[in-house]
């Protein structure tokens, strides 16, 4: 990736949040990672920080292996809580466990009004988030 890091944040050395040259928010937790309540209010307010003149942008969110949540971070669903200016969310996931946790907690917890999807690989999620937005009817 030739992306130049505009502005990023690091959270226990678990969690990077950058702003790419391409407008696109790229979310990555790494490997064993156990994500808390902190991670999450850090990512809100780097992500609040990016859409601070209102624009909407793409987000890929990269899960490492093994990743896992505290009790307190489960219970909170940081994506009702903040209106996150989110056009499509490139979810990429290559276990799974969290897979299929992800998938549910989309499916019937958060129901967001952004396109999302699950991907395995980065490339596939990239090529999908260039493809233009659907407008729901």
């Amino acid at each position: 990736m030739d992306n130049t890091e505009i502005n990023s944040t690091s959270k226990k050395d678990g969690v990077r949040l950058i702003l790419r040259d391409d407008n696109v928010v790229d979310i990555r937790l790494k490997d064993r990672h156990i994500v808390t309540l902190e991670d999450l209010h850090g990512m809100r307010d780097m992500f609040d920080d990016f859409t601070k003149h209102g624009e909407y942008l793409p987000v890929i969110a990269v899960v490492g292996k093994g990743m896992s949540m505290t009790k307190e971070a489960r219970h909170t669903d940081i994506f009702a809580e903040n209106d996150f200016k989110i056009t499509k969310l490139a979810i990429v996931i290559s276990s799974f466990f969290p897979k299929l946790l992800s998938n549910w907690y989309f499916k019937y917890v958060t129901q967001p009004k952004y396109e999302y999807r699950f991907f395995e690989k980065d490339s596939d999620a990239e090529d999908w988030l260039k493809e233009p937005v659907r407008i729901a009817k």
